[in-house]
């Protein structure tokens, strides 16, 4: 039986100054880390994300580093990503989004009330804009 409930999955490329921040917001959640899954596609990235996915990996069991051999762009990456998720939900984000604090649980729980297929919310930029 899986377990999974949600996998998140994100492409990388160039995000080394974001990748931090945002993999610190997908770990200040509302449901246990044994619940969801963080696919993370390195497309070639010329930087220090795949060193700082694997740093975090050390400490959070849950996350997939998959690496691509030639950089394919985001939407194969997604796609890739897409392919390797176990969970029941698949949520699409980018390295250079963060993650409302305790938002997992209410999103799981608003899918599973409403039989959703898809799912679709705001966001708002850093400047506190929609």
């Amino acid at each position: 039986m899986n377990d999974i409930l949600l996998s998140i999955v994100a492409p990388v490329y160039g995000v080394e100054r974001y990748l931090r921040e945002y993999l610190d917001s997908l770990y200040k959640q509302d449901i246990p880390e044994e619940r969801y899954e963080v696919i993370l596609v390195n497309d070639c990235s010329p930087d220090k994300c795949a060193d700082i996915i694997r740093e975090y990996s050390k400490i959070h069991p849950n996350i997939r580093l998959l690496n691509h051999e030639v950089n394919k762009k985001d939407n194969a990456a997604r796609n890739t990503g897409y392919r390797a998720a176990i969970g029941k939900y698949i949520w699409f984000n980018d390295p250079d989004d963060i993650i409302v604090a305790n938002s997992f649980k209410h999103i799981i729980e608003t899918c599973e009330k409403y039989n959703l297929d898809s799912y679709h919310w705001s966001i708002k930029n850093t400047q506190g804009k929609y």
